[in-house]
Order: C-alpha cells, then sequence, then structure tokens
C-alpha cells in the first residue's frame, strides 16, 4: 500500500472498516503511511457487531478483543 501509494503520488485515501475497528486501523494506518497522506475514515455497519448494543453478547466480545488488539498495535508500532 505505502509503495503504491508513492508511486502515484496519492495524497489522500479513504479507509473503510467497521465500527469498532476504526481506532485501531487509522492508527496503523496512521504510522505506517506517508506523513503528507490524508486519510478520511468510513465505518459501516457489520452484522456481528449491534452499535446500540455494544455492551451485550457478542458485541461486548468483540469490543473487548480489539481494545487488546488496538494497545497490542500501540506497544508493537511505538517499540514500547
Amino acid at each position: 500500500m505505502k509503495k503504491l501509494l508513492g508511486a502515484y503520488d496519492i495524497r489522500s485515501m479513504i479507509l473503510i472498516t467497521s465500527l469498532y475497528h476504526m481506532k485501531r486501523a487509522d492508527y496503523i494506518f496512521s504510522r505506517v503511511l506517508p506523513p503528507g497522506v490524508r486519510i478520511e475514515t468510513y465505518s459501516v455497519s457489520t452484522p456481528n457487531f449491534d452499535e446500540s448494543w455494544w455492551w451485550s453478547g457478542n458485541s461486548f466480545v468483540i469490543l473487548l478483543i480489539e481494545f487488546v488488539k488496538y494497545y497490542w498495535y500501540v506497544i508493537t508500532i511505538n517499540g514500547f
């Protein structure tokens, strides 16, 4: 992705992913892409996650796993 954006001198991109995954995806893309690339985010609903009832059932488990993954990437990318 990084090479492709550089080869075509692309200055912005649209990042589309599920709402619960957006924070981690945006964080990773912002760290690995060249500094001049602007990232526009757009979240979509997914059948496995209910935004209005995030604290119940499978949605809470998905958020908990995503929380762990996010901080794992923060530690990995920053080298803590």
